[in-house]
């Protein structure tokens, strides 16, 4: 038996859609700014979300991402600025924003230019990464609210950044295999 359903965010486009870890939760959000979010249990015939909000003013919402233990919301909008929002769509802090005159992306506290990405770690539920058109991709740590994204830079397109977010801790534990290979041959 199959049952479909039909939520509708509005207007415009729908850019980015995240379900909770536990799927009983889905949220929306989209080129009208606005993220929502939708309870199918608590959900009634109309199908109508429980929560609209509009986290980065004016910006297009380009990903949601839950994370591990689905307490945490990441936004990732038009701005430089990531979001963090609780499971009920209220603001719990916003990153840091860079200082776009300096020219050592390592030397500023967050991102200069647009988001183009953003990811949650796997397992430590504190730690997230984003990444921008300022050719960075920054680690965040929710436990010192946003003040401080630590940079790594990188030499390229900013289509290939956002792979790079993922890729970065495949490469890691790759090497980290690699080695335990080596150990065991010897």
């Amino acid at each position: 038996m199959q049952r479909n359903i039909i939520l509708k965010h509005g207007k415009k486009t729908v850019s980015g859609l995240c379900f909770d870890p536990s799927g009983a939760r889905v949220v929306t959000g989209g080129y009208d700014y606005d993220v929502k979010f939708w309870d199918f249990a608590g959900m009634d015939a109309n199908f109508n979300s429980f929560r609209s909000v509009r986290p980065c003013e004016c910006h297009v919402i380009k990903s949601l991402e839950y994370s591990c233990t689905g307490d945490a919301l990441l936004v990732v909008s038009g701005n430089c600025q990531p979001k963090i929002l609780d499971r009920d769509g209220f603001e719990q802090f916003e990153c840091m924003k860079g200082d776009q005159y300096l020219v050592d992306m390592s030397k500023t506290k967050g991102h200069t230019a647009m988001l183009t990405g953003g990811c949650w770690h796997p397992r430590k539920k504190e730690e997230f990464a984003t990444c921008a058109e300022d050719a960075t991709v920054r680690l965040w740590d929710v436990n010192q609210d946003g003040k401080i994204g630590r940079a790594h830079g990188l030499n390229s397109s900013h289509d290939q950044i956002s792979y790079a977010v993922f890729c970065l801790k495949k490469k890691k534990q790759n090497k980290t295999k690699q080695k335990k290979k080596q150990t065991q041959k010897k």
